[in-house]
């Protein structure tokens, strides 16, 4: 753990800053110290290749002028006090044959050039047989350091007088110099190290006091931060780190300690709404074994928390029947990730049974390994109680229902049964009052005058007109109770059949009539047909007092649904009387009017409600003093 200790210590910012700032203060200097030696050394160079330059030309004008009077004595002694300069290895004068006229060493006069009477560290002979030759061609001197850059040779041309008698000089004379730069060099060199100490101190120094400043200053406070932060991350209790200063870090060590104050806050929420929401929580692990648990759910088993977390598996808590559910689906349930709505019994630690409803979700670590659950329970005593009273009541229901269906079924039969025996009781009679009506309007019309036979035709009229009533009913009751043939229906053709008649009964009349083709229906086919001779037989009959009329069959496409429609310019009807129009023996008009029993339009709703769909009327009666048109739209759908 000492160890441990240290090592953390040692990768600890406020070890390494000050020892990074350090290096990086050694790391500039050593940088900088090889830039400047670099800049000074070519510097160097550049100055002393220009002094050595100009002292070599003042040298060669001054060799020239006593050549010119042919002083070489003279030439001599200007050679031998150049050997008095610490820094001139060798100074040499030749002639057009490289014979040695005058040098700073006597013993090399009258020789041949050797190159190592120059005293070179690093000998390049060829070089410097070149630059004599190309010095005499051009007559234009030049100066080169050596590969080691510790030596400078200067190389100029100058003129040797002709032989005694001819005027003129002529070509061929060579000045060679040879400094030694590494004393001077060394010298300027140690003066740079001597500055560049001094510098290099004072920067070490302040690095040193900014890495002390930034220790005390940032990286111990930082320090002090993050053990609050990780005591924080932890669980631990938060303690206020206190920071006096007014700079960046007191700043961010007040929000640390605002925020740690909101989390915590945030955090003891989070874990009272857990503990105590009104449903339970838990987690398990791979075995099943309890990882975590709420107090709802711990009140609910009668459990504490010592006694589950780490010790009980949930399939311990399950009866039978749950423990084959949960064997069948928490294998899947690790590798599926969820599931839903499970109903388990759990045994409470006493021996009661708890109903549940499970839901849960997986937590798996990144690659994809199951780590634990995350569950939601709910108590689902009070549903099953419901549910139960739920069965029971729609038991009694059904019962119930039974009884009143088997009740209504033997009503229904005795109705029909009224309704034929009444109907037939009441056609005998009709039959009768109507038959010897015309008996007597036929044998004994001359005893009758023209009142009486009114009466007669009266009479007959009822009576037929209450048999059409009879026929009626028993057709719309017939339609309440027939089975029905779902298959394709023709609407457009049956319109078409159902004008076709109306106007061979009627040729006289001038109706046109609209239908829209294609129109097509799953239905009942002989009961649509009933539909569709009501509403047009309506629309014919109302219009019937118009010289001309126009009657309409198509659909219209809603978004949702299609609608049928028959639309007549005829008599029309006020809207606040359309919820009158599908009433059986409803009547908006007189028989006098438009004759007719009222049950058409009921029969109508009973056959579209019957094929689940629904019809209703538009319109608006016609007003003949205001020369205001009529019309009537009846709707109906078929879905």
């Amino acid at each position: 753990m000492a160890l441990l200790t240290h090592n953390k210590k040692l990768r600890s910012l406020r070890f390494w800053l000050p020892i990074l700032l350090l290096l990086f203060a050694i790391g500039n200097g050593l940088i900088l110290y090889v830039i400047k030696m670099r800049i000074h050394e070519t510097k160097f160079e550049m100055d002393f290749k220009k002094n050595q330059t100009l002292q070599a030309a003042r040298i060669q004008s001054e060799v020239q002028r006593w050549v010119l009077r042919n002083d070489l004595e003279m030439v001599q002694s200007i050679f031998a006090e150049l050997g008095v300069n610490t820094d001139l290895k060798m100074s040499l004068f030749l002639d057009e044959k490289n014979t040695v006229l005058a040098a700073t060493r006597r013993e090399y006069i009258g020789r041949s050039l050797k190159v190592e009477y120059l005293g070179l560290d690093t000998i390049n002979n060829g070089k410097i047989i070149a630059a004599m030759q190309m010095a005499r061609q051009t007559m234009r001197g030049s100066s080169w350091f050596t590969s080691d850059r510790n030596e400078l040779i200067a190389c100029f041309p100058t003129s040797l007088p002709l032989q005694s008698g001819d005027l003129g000089v002529r070509r061929g004379g060579m000045i060679l110099v040879c400094y030694d730069l590494r004393l001077e060099k060394t010298d300027s060199l140690h003066l740079i190290k001597n500055d560049f100490l001094i510098y290099f101190t004072s920067i070490l120094i302040i690095m040193l006091v900014l890495s002390i400043s930034m220790h005390f200053l940032i990286t111990r406070r930082l320090e002090r931060l993050k053990s609050a932060m990780t005591d924080f991350a932890s669980g631990k209790a938060v303690i206020e780190y206190p920071s006096r200063l007014g700079d960046e870090i007191s700043h961010l060590v007040k929000r640390f300690n605002e925020m740690a104050t909101t989390i915590h806050k945030t955090m003891e929420e989070i874990q009272d709404l857990y503990n105590h929401a009104p449903c339970g929580y838990h987690s398990l692990d791979a075995t099943g074994m309890f990882m975590r648990i709420n107090d709802t759910e711990l009140s609910w088993l009668g459990y504490t928390r010592e006694e589950i977390v780490g010790k009980i598996k949930f399939q311990d808590l399950l009866t039978p029947k749950g423990l084959i559910l949960f064997q069948r689906e928490f294998p899947s349930f690790k590798e599926r990730g969820w599931v839903h709505n499970l109903d388990f019994e759990m045994s409470r630690k006493n021996g009661t049974i708890l109903p549940v409803v499970l839901n849960a979700t997986a937590i798996k670590d990144a690659n994809g390994n199951f780590v634990m659950s995350r569950s939601v329970m709910h108590d689902v005593t009070e549903r099953n109680k419901a549910e139960e009273k739920i069965r029971n009541l729609n038991q009694e229901l059904e019962q119930r229902v039974e009884q009143r269906t088997t009740q209504l079924v033997a009503a229904n039969k005795e109705l029909e049964t009224f309704a034929y025996s009444v109907a037939h009781d009441l056609r005998t009679p009709l039959r009768g009052i109507d038959g010897f009506s015309q008996v007597l309007l036929e044998d004994y019309q001359n005893k009758f005058d023209k009142q009486g036979k009114a009466y007669l035709h009266r009479v007959r009229s009822a009576a037929q007109r209450m048999a059409q009533l009879i026929d009626d009913l028993l057709n719309l009751s017939r339609i309440s109770r027939s089975e029905m043939n779902i298959r394709d229906v023709h609407l457009s053709e049956m319109a078409h059949e159902i004008a076709d008649n109306l106007h061979e009964a009627q040729p006289k009349r001038q109706a046109v009539f609209v239908i829209q083709e294609g129109i097509k229906v799953m239905g009942d086919g002989r009961l649509l047909r009933i539909v569709l001779e009501n509403l047009i037989g309506n629309a014919w009959k109302f219009t019937s007092k118009h010289s001309t009329a126009r009657i309409e069959f198509g659909m219209q496409q809603q978004i949702d649904s299609v609608r049928y429609f028959i639309r007549d310019d005829g008599a029309g009807f006020d809207m606040k009387y359309s919820q009158k129009l599908f009433g059986a023996f409803q009547r908006l008009h007189t028989t006098n009017e438009f004759p007719g029993s009222g049950i058409g339009l009921a029969t109508v709703q009973r056959i579209i409600h019957r094929h689940g769909g629904k019809v209703w009327a538009e319109g608006e009666v016609e007003n003949l003093s205001a020369d205001k048109a009529g019309w009537a739209t009846f709707y109906f759908t078929i879905p």
